[in-house]
């Protein structure tokens, strides 16, 4: 394969051409960033909050999961 790099375009469009769109990253362990982030690998599953019954007042998974959600998208590049 000659240089997969794609350098020195200020604008580019990705065109399939069909209906299976496209793909970024191929397997979860292919590092991926958006606007000038150094990449990051796909992050684990984050496990559903249900807050209810005996742990309706727990407010430590629901914290826990929207800290991992804030992370992910920093680590990406989608925030800052």
């Amino acid at each position: 394969m000659a240089n997969p790099n794609i350098e020195g375009v200020s604008q580019a469009a990705v065109l399939t051409g069909g209906t299976m769109g496209a793909m970024v990253g191929n397997s979860a362990s292919e590092k991926v960033g958006f606007h000038g982030s150094t990449g990051a690998v796909q992050h684990a599953a984050i496990t559903a909050v249900t807050l209810s019954g005996t742990y309706a007042s727990d407010y430590a998974a629901l914290q826990t999961a929207v800290n991992a959600l804030i992370t992910a998208l920093k680590e990406t590049g989608y925030t800052a």
